[in-house]
């Protein structure tokens, strides 16, 4: 471009050729592997603020007095210039399909009006065969925009964070779902979209530098209306992220910090380039052709010129690291869960971190594979409880820890064949609990979640807590709120542990919960009718009791618990005796079960005890507590265990996974 002509935008058509309008209104186009530059078009119109958009076929160009045109850079149809309104069009937005066919989107600011035209190629000509308004609420100020050719959806990002969806498949468009401050004030800079087995996933990111994922849902009923689920939020800069390139299923973010340009991929958490540009700039653009950055170029406008930055990659040379194996929580874990869906064996771990993190125990090959992780809760996760067989592939995991935080979540599977080692899960939050004590130290330190006998859509959460109270909960399936039914506070110190059980008394189904503590006291108490009523209580332990467990068989109730002082106590209950006033307890004690203090316990199917310690070891017993094997385990302080059918799953710094012979 001469050095007396100053460009006003300019946008890439590919790795070596860009167009730009200068403020002379002429269109300039260069080609930087042949180092040759030519003007196609000069219309004065088009020489103050305009904006610009093109694909390979073609190039579209608006102005502060709502004119479009529409221009071939290869001469190859008649250029189309007409009218559309009387207002400044602010943002441009093109999409092409694999015909002959183009869709344009004119944001209009100052009416708050978007523009949905249809582009036809006919022969030497273009045509708009159709055009359409969709009027915006009066706070929406258009930022980003995607358009899916495949649903028709279009899904629009606004300045005040927030985000929209709208369906242009019929004749007049169709608000479909909205998102409010789903960056908080910032705008939305960018958004992109994958669509897999009817799962939509909406992709965005914010001047807030933060990279969040919503999954569009279908109504569940015909009154019902779409909603957005938000199903991951990570803050990836204290600067700004400003646009997403999703490349053969990578996802890159590109923003601007301490003046810099940088790219970071998301998918495998690296930045894979940097460069001082001087911050963030009014006009600039990035092509990223391939996934390993072969050819890629950044360019931004400075000084009345246009800096290209141009970064070639040896396209034989892996660009990306390979993942030998993904991260852990990096910090403790304090609960594992393993549970089955579908016949698929998962396991749901939280830590300090306040990180919900998913496996997938892949039976064939014997090891573990990292599904999915969600980042809510501000503080740690001590507790995890899990509703598996609500529906073939749904099912709710509850959650608490820190702060009284107590959370419901929707899981599901997506793909669960036993064949695949891909399977995909969504983890989505539904409702949180409010608070149940007036100071915000108290912790969540236990939970168990079982279905009501008397109604299926409510679920019984019991959570024991730091402030010596049990609390039980109910949940609406149908209308994903909590509800505080009842509060005890028998306990006179800290409690750690809660399990419930559901058994049958002569013709009658009842749910127990068996409660334990610092004081080393358990106490039975009966919310079959939504309410705690004891039962009875002992007192099997010295000190804290760390690790608690029940079953029943055969008109028995087994109760397994171990502590700090290296107990391990069984304790077995006739169940026909909870309906009389006297209880019948029987005891069985092994003073030094373990070296350490007991952290994990468990009673299997065919009644075989499993217990953990922070001595790393790992012991099965008989009913009589007597020793029949013991192992090493590999991770340090140990901190709870969980077993289904032949697994057992034991956390602590790092998750090991056994299996029974």
């Amino acid at each position: 471009m001469a050095p007396q002509i100053a460009p006003k935008t300019f946008t890439f058509i590919n790795e070596h050729c860009i167009v730009a309008i200068s403020d002379k209104g002429q269109f300039f186009f260069y080609d930087q592997k042949n180092e040759t530059s030519k003007m196609f078009h000069e219309d004065l119109d088009f020489r103050a603020y305009p904006v610009l958009k093109a694909n390979r076929f073609m190039l579209a160009a608006g102005n502060m007095n709502g004119v479009l045109l529409i221009i071939s850079h290869y001469d190859s149809f008649k250029p189309l210039k007409l009218k559309i309104c009387d207002s400044k069009i602010v943002s441009l937005y093109l999409h092409q399909d694999d015909s002959s066919r183009a869709y344009a989107f004119l944001f209009i600011g100052e009416k708050k009006l978007l523009l949905y035209l249809v582009i036809d190629f006919l022969s030497e000509n273009v045509e708009i065969t159709e055009q359409r308004e969709i009027l915006l609420p009066s706070d929406f100020f258009v930022t980003s925009l995607y358009f899916s050719i495949e649903t028709f959806l279009v899904f629009l990002g606004s300045r005040n964070g927030s985000i929209m969806a709208y369906d242009v498949s019929k004749s007049t468009a169709a608000l479909v779902s909205f998102y409010e401050k789903l960056h908080g004030d910032d705008a939305v800079t960018s958004l992109a979209i994958t669509n897999t087995e009817k799962l939509l996933t909406v992709y965005s990111v914010g001047r807030d530098g933060v990279f969040s994922a919503t999954q569009l849902r279908p109504p569940s009923s015909p009154e019902k209306s779409w909603v957005f689920d938000k199903v991951h939020s990570s803050r990836i800069t204290r600067g700004w992220l400003e646009k997403i390139e999703i490349v053969d299923d990578t996802i890159y973010l590109c923003g601007f910090f301490d003046k810099e340009f940088f790219i970071f991929n998301e998918t495998k958490n690296y930045h894979v380039f940097k460069i001082a540009c001087g911050g963030a700039h009014r006009l600039w653009n990035v092509h990223i052709p391939n996934l390993n950055l072969v050819d890629f170029r950044f360019g931004y406008i400075r000084k009345q010129r246009i800096q290209l930055v141009s970064k070639t990659f040896n396209p034989d040379r892996k660009v990306l690291n390979d993942i030998l194996q993904e991260p852990y929580h990096c910090l403790e874990t304090r609960v594992a869960r393993i549970f089955s869906m579908n016949e698929v064996t998962l396991v749901a771990t939280g830590g300090e971190n306040g990180v919900l993190t998913f496996h997938h125990i892949l039976k064939n090959v014997g090891s573990s594979k990292r599904i999915t992780s969600c980042r809510k809760h501000t503080g740690s996760i001590r507790a995890i409880g899990v509703i598996s067989n609500l529906s073939n592939q749904n099912g709710l995991l509850f959650s608490g820890g820190s702060v009284q935080e107590l959370k419901c979540w929707r899981i599901e599977l997506s793909n669960s064949s036993l064949e695949t080692e891909n399977v995909r899960m969504s983890c989505n939050e539904l409702s949180s609990a409010n608070l149940c004590s007036e100071s915000v130290d108290t912790r969540v330190m236990d939970l168990d979640a079982i279905i009501s006998i008397t109604d299926t859509q409510m679920i019984l959460v019991a959570t024991v807590n730091s402030d010596t109270s049990v609390v039980l909960w109910c949940y609406n399936v149908e209308h994903n709120s909590f509800t505080k039914i009842d509060v005890s506070h028998k306990h006179l110190r800290c409690l750690l542990k809660c399990k419930t059980l559901s058994v049958t008394i002569g013709n009658h189904n009842r749910i127990l919960l068996f409660t334990a503590g610092t004081d080393g006291k358990v106490i039975l108490w009966d919310i079959s009718e939504n309410k705690l009523q004891s039962v009875s209580e002992w007192t099997p332990h010295q000190s804290g009791i760390k690790a608690l467990s029940v079953a029943e068989k055969n008109g028995t109730i087994f109760v397994l618990s171990g502590g700090d002082d290296n107990a391990i106590v069984l304790t077995t209950i006739n169940l026909q005796s909870l309906s009389s006033s006297c209880v019948e307890l029987d005891t069985i004690r092994i003073e030094n079960g373990h070296s350490s203090s007991i952290t994990g316990c468990a009673i299997t199917k065919n009644l075989q005890i499993i217990t953990c310690s922070i001595d790393q070891r790992l012991s099965v017993r008989n009913m009589d507590l007597q020793l029949l094997s013991e192992t090493y385990i590999d991770i340090a302080d140990v901190s709870d265990l969980s077993i289904l059918s032949d697994f057992i799953c034991v956390v602590g710094f790092g998750m090991q996974i056994f299996k029974i012979k």
